[in-house]
């Protein structure tokens, strides 16, 4: 397999050849692109000096034909597999921007999360020592209105004292106690003018002031009593019992007990039911019949109650209606 002209002087082995196409291949995968340009100047540049078109006329095999061309064919997915790459690369680095980015936020919002929490803890504990503040400063507030609510100022010597809770004793504040007051205004005397004490007449007394002035009083002397009567009064109880009352009355038995128009009658309980008396609001009716006086009430007692009974006898004047 002759690969040259036999006897030309510029004839080139056909192993240099293979080995130069094997070269330009190797050059075409590792040259990146736009790289080509540099290459056809460079083998412009070697033809020229070295290989004449004419001496050139071994042909290339066509394994070499077909390395060549497959490694050339090879480049570009070479290529676009490492623009991928450094698509992929870039796109990473972006990915790996955004992720610091979030990185820093949350260090952020950790730090602010930390420090809100710091001062929410130490609100908090000045809250618990001011409010042990206000209650010893209420307690002792309340200790000492105590003091002075049983110590109220108090004149000795000619001065005002008032009471120190903190000394726990009466303290001298240098005030006069020794206040006079406006002239006072009294009676200076009071005597007869007109008039003899006769019964059923009136007197008249004048009354002087210390301050120089005088007025008039009238005094009516009462008529002398023509008729006898109990003026000291007749003394007797009644026992009202709880079980005696019927539709909020009762009525009691007393020989005692006159109805007459002569008589006056004074009631009252006694103080152990007395109290009952006044719930209940008991109260006694006009005497109409000898021997019996009925009482009357809003509710009920439930305790017997004891009244005291005072019989009094009028005067004739006064059933007559005189002095």
């Amino acid at each position: 397999m002759c690969a040259t002209r036999m006897g030309d002087p510029m004839a080139i082995p056909e192993v240099a050849v293979w080995k130069f196409v094997r070269l330009i291949t190797w050059m075409a995968l590792i040259i990146p692109p736009g790289g080509g340009s540099e290459l056809s100047r460079l083998l412009r540049t070697t033809k020229k000096e070295t290989v004449s078109p004419v001496s050139l006329r071994i042909p290339i095999p066509t394994e070499g034909r077909r390395f060549a061309a497959s490694g050339l064919t090879s480049s570009r997915p070479a290529t676009e597999k490492a623009a991928a790459s450094e698509d992929a690369a870039a796109a990473s680095k972006t990915d790996a921007e955004a992720a610091k980015t979030a990185a820093v936020d949350a260090r952020d919002k950790a730090q602010i999360a930390k420090t809100d929490a710091e001062n929410a803890r130490e609100s908090a504990e000045n809250s618990e020592a001011n409010a042990k503040t206000y209650k010893e400063s209420a307690a002792e507030s309340a200790a000492t209105a105590q003091q002075y609510s049983g110590k109220p100022p108090k004149p000795e010597n000619g001065t005002w004292w008032i009471w120190d809770a903190e000394k726990g004793a009466y303290v001298n504040t240098n005030i006069s106690c020794e206040l006079t007051g406006p002239t006072g205004n009294g009676i200076q005397s009071i005597q007869l003018t007109q008039g003899n004490h006769t019964p059923g007449s009136t007197d008249i007394y004048t009354v002087t002031m210390t301050d120089g002035s005088k007025y008039n009083i009238a005094v009516y002397n009462g008529l002398n009593g023509t008729g006898t009567g109990d003026v000291l009064g007749i003394h007797f109880d009644l026992v009202l019992p709880a079980s005696g009352w019927s539709n909020g009355s009762i009525t009691v038995a007393e020989s005692r007990l006159v109805a007459d128009a002569k008589y006056k009658y004074l009631i009252d309980a006694y103080e152990a039911s007395r109290e009952e008396y006044l719930e209940c609001s008991v109260r006694p009716k006009d005497i109409s019949t000898t021997g019996f006086i009925t009482f009357v009430n809003d509710t009920d007692p439930i305790k017997d109650i004891t009244v005291n009974i005072v019989r009094l006898e009028l005067s004739v004047n006064a059933e007559e209606g005189g002095e």
